[in-house]
């Protein structure tokens, strides 16, 4: 091959080093932080609505158990009922409560007075602060799913339990 070939072949390899790879690899960061922040939302949305279900689910077979229970005088039924009801409630009162999830958004004030000097200082400091905010929100979206299994054990062993008292003392 010919130098004069070897000038006319030419493979695009898009950013390089000397050409601004950085800002572009940052760009990237952000845009695959976005993403991550989108999925981690939609999953704790996921968790608290399944949470909602457990709590309605509760109260209703309670309410149910604990009809049926007062009518015929089964105190020990009650009793199982009710604490696995208030325990599958207390679960999911839990999850649903709204606390420890970060935003990983800058507040316009931040962009007007920070000192940073150029556009890729900037979107560093973007890219940080999502991997900061996902880094939170995992630790979220862990606690919520823990307490969630622990609501739907509870409701699962609810009618469990209070049939197996209900057998054994026949009250």
């Amino acid at each position: 091959m010919t130098q004069e070939q070897k000038d006319i072949i030419s493979i695009e390899v898009g950013e390089v080093d000397t050409d601004g790879l950085r800002l572009w690899r940052t760009r990237q960061a952000v845009d695959q932080a976005k993403q991550r922040m989108e999925f981690q939302s939609t999953s704790l949305d996921t968790i608290m609505a399944r949470a909602t279900q457990a709590l309605s689910w509760s109260v209703t077979v309670s309410c149910a158990f604990l009809a049926l229970g007062a009518a015929q005088g089964f105190i020990w039924t009650l009793l199982i009922v009710g604490l696995f009801g208030a325990v599958t409630t207390i679960c999911a009162l839990v999850v649903l409560k709204p606390s420890g999830w970060v935003p990983p958004i800058q507040t316009p004030e931040w962009f007007l007075e920070t000192k940073l000097s150029n556009e890729l200082e900037i979107t560093e400091y973007i890219a940080r602060s999502y991997q900061t905010g996902i880094q939170e929100n995992r630790k979220r979206i862990t606690y919520c799913s823990r307490w969630l299994m622990a609501s739907w054990c509870g409701f699962a062993m609810m009618p469990i339990l209070a049939i197996l008292v209900h057998v054994i003392t026949k009250k």
